[in-house]
C-alpha cells in the first residue's frame, strides 16, 4: 500500500461497512440498513441521540450485529459502544432493558455485558436485581479496570474506537496512540507511507517480537489514518497529541499520519465541484 488512494480503497470501505470489524459485516450488510447503522455508530458522538437508542438496538439485532455464533468471531462485538451510551444515560437503562427484553436471549446476553460495561451505579443495580450478580460483582471489563492491560489484542482496538464513536472523548484514541512506541521503525522520510513488515534478521527472537507487535501496529496506524481522514475530532486529537507527547516515534509516527490525513483531505477537496 504505497499511496493514499491505495490504502483507502483497500480500508476505508472497511471502515464505513464494517465499522473496523465491529461487525461480522456480511453481505446482506453491507448495503442498506447495515450501512445505515454503520453511519449510526461512527458519527454517534457527534449529535447524540439517546432517545433513538432502543430502535436502533432492536436493528441492530435484526441484522446480526448484537450476537455472532461463527468460531472466530470477535468477542463482545458492540458492547462497549452500547455500554458507553448507557454510561452517560444511566437513569435509562432499566426502561431501556425492559424495552430490549423481546429480543433473542443471545442478544439479550449481550446487552447484559453492556451494562457490565457502564460501570455505572444503576446498571450494577439492575443486573443484580436480573439474576446477574456474578457479572456485577466482578471485575472490570479489561479495557475499564483500573490497572491498564498490557496485553491488547486487535479487537480491543475495535472496542477503544466503540468508545470513541460513543463519547468522542480522547482517552481511548490516547490509548491507540499509545502503541505506536511498539514500531520497529520510524516514518520513511519524503512519504505517505505507513510501517512494513518487519524485515527478519540473524536475531530471530527480535524478530519474533516485532513480527507480534505488527499484528497490533498495522490495524492500530491503519484505522487511526483511515479516521483521521473522516473525522475532524480524530485529527484534532492527534495533532493535540503530537505537540504534547515526548516519545520520539510517537511523536514520529502521528506526524506521519497527520500528514497522510491532511494530503488525502487535501486531494479530495481539489475533487469536489465548484458550487
Amino acid at each position: 500500500m504505497k499511496t493514499t488512494e491505495t490504502r483507502r480503497g483497500s480500508f476505508a470501505v472497511t471502515v464505513i461497512l464494517c465499522m473496523l470489524a465491529l461487525s461480522p459485516c456480511r453481505a446482506d450488510d453491507a448495503t442498506g440498513s447495515g450501512q445505515k447503522l454503520g453511519k449510526w455508530v461512527m458519527t454517534f458522538y457527534q449529535n447524540p441521540a439517546p432517545e433513538h437508542f432502543v430502535e436502533k438496538v432492536k436493528e441492530m439485532s435484526v441484522a446480526g450485529l448484537l450476537h455472532d455464533s461463527r468460531p472466530n468471531a470477535r468477542p463482545d462485538a458492540y458492547v462497549m459502544f452500547l455500554g458507553k451510551i448507557m454510561a452517560t444515560n444511566a437513569d435509562q437503562i432499566p426502561d431501556w432493558m425492559g424495552a430490549l427484553s423481546p429480543l433473542p436471549e443471545t442478544d439479550i446476553t449481550a446487552l447484559r455485558r453492556a451494562v457490565w460495561y457502564s460501570g455505572t451505579a444503576e446498571g450494577t443495580a439492575w443486573l443484580r436485581e436480573n439474576g446477574e450478580a456474578d457479572l456485577a460483582n466482578g471485575p472490570r471489563p479489561m479495557l475499564l479496570a483500573e490497572r491498564q492491560a498490557l496485553k491488547l489484542q486487535p479487537h480491543h482496538l475495535d472496542q477503544l474506537w466503540e468508545w470513541f464513536f460513543a463519547t468522542g472523548e480522547e482517552k481511548p484514541v490516547a490509548r491507540i496512540i499509545s502503541l505506536f512506541s511498539l514500531a520497529h521503525e520510524l516514518p520513511k522520510e519524503n512519504s505517505l507511507d505507513l510501517l512494513s513488515p518487519p524485515k527478519k534478521s540473524d536475531d530471530n527472537t527480535q524478530y519474533r517480537i516485532q513480527l507480534y507487535n505488527y499484528r497490533l501496529l498495522k490495524p492500530a496506524l491503519w484505522s487511526t489514518t483511515s479516521l483521521a481522514i473522516q473525522h475532524d475530532r480524530v485529527l484534532e486529537i492527534l495533532k493535540d497529541a503530537k505537540e504534547k507527547h515526548s516519545h520520539a516515534g510517537i511523536k514520529a509516527w502521528l506526524g506521519q499520519i497527520i500528514k497522510i490525513a491532511e494530503t488525502d483531505r487535501a486531494k479530495r477537496n481539489q475533487k469536489k465541484p465548484n458550487k
